[in-house]
């Protein structure tokens, strides 16, 4: 994979900003944020069932914890965000604990040059900023460049969870404080047909979370056991029949090719 470091989208530099802020920063709850990781990695783990793959591809990875998590469990892992402070501390996260097979490289994913093909393709927390116009795009991007028979995972803010229609009511103003301004959230059946529309031949959905991501940035500093708590929590709710959790604040989607 190379750069081409001629594209500059308008959007970039309020992006590197936010996130350079949250991540040198660190304001959100390190114990929430890793509990949220462990249930993608918990799914993704179930979908993989019991098989080794040899490539994951991981775009938006942050600060790269979650890929931490997967190296484990998969041969090679490539890893892309735009924030250098996000790799730095997950370069820097990598040779502490000495996992070797993880990659990481500082580009948006406008100048990504595919190469090769993955078995996995990850996008935690990232379709949610990728402009309308270039959705499409990215997702047959995706497909085209995943064995026969890969997994795309993706987790994003749900358009119609309750819980997001309440906190612009109580925080008014101040909700935009834990938002991008390019971001928007998904609706899953959306999201469903242009998964189809990319060429996948079976997307599943699944909700994950009700409050335990809102509470890791408005609670950033409170203790563990409350983000521990919350997480049981959402795990009841998200366990409810249909009609009831798919009013989550974030849904996953799980494509196959």
């Amino acid at each position: 994979m190379s750069t081409n470091k001629e594209s500059d989208p308008s959007y970039k530099t309020s992006e590197l900003a936010f996130f350079g802020e949250q991540y040198g920063g660190q304001q959100y709850n390190p114990v929430g944020f890793r509990l949220r990781l462990t249930r993608d990695v918990k799914l993704l783990l179930e979908e993989f069932g019991g098989t080794r793959p040899r490539r994951l591809l991981s775009v938006g990875c942050g600060q790269g914890e979650f890929e931490l998590m997967m190296a484990p469990h998969v041969d090679e892992v490539v890893a892309l965000d735009l924030s250098p402070e996000a790799i730095e501390i997950a370069r820097a996260n990598a040779r502490k604990r000495g996992v070797s097979n993880v990659s990481y490289i500082c580009q948006p994913f406008e100048e990504l040059e595919w190469e090769g093909r993955f078995d996995v393709i990850v996008c935690v927390a990232f379709l949610h900023h990728v402009p309308v116009e270039q959705m499409n795009g990215f997702l047959a991007q995706c497909y085209g460049h995943l064995e026969k028979g890969g997994l795309l995972y993706s987790s994003d803010p749900n358009i119609n969870g309750v819980l997001r229609k309440i906190g612009r009511v109580v925080l008014g103003r101040n909700y935009d404080q834990y938002h991008t301004p390019d971001e928007r959230e998904l609706d899953s059946g959306e999201l469903c047909d242009d998964l189809h529309s990319a060429g996948f031949a079976s997307v599943s959905i699944r909700y994950t979370d009700f409050f335990l991501i809102p509470a890791s940035y408005v609670l950033a500093r409170w203790p563990g056991f409350v983000m521990q708590a919350i997480a049981l929590v959402d795990r009841v709710l998200c366990g409810l029949p249909v009609p009831i959790a798919s009013q989550a604040s974030t849904f996953a989607a799980i494509s196959r090719k």
